[in-house]
């Protein structure tokens, strides 16, 4: 992975936190699982 790709998961990750179970968490790609 590249330097890019951690702080992509990472800012995803917070999102998901942020937003647990809300539709904008539900509306990100699955692309990093």
């Amino acid at each position: 992975m590249t330097g890019e790709d951690i702080l992509a998961a990472f800012v995803i990750l917070l999102t998901g936190i942020l937003g647990s179970g809300t539709t904008s968490f539900r509306s990100l790609p699955p692309a990093i699982l």
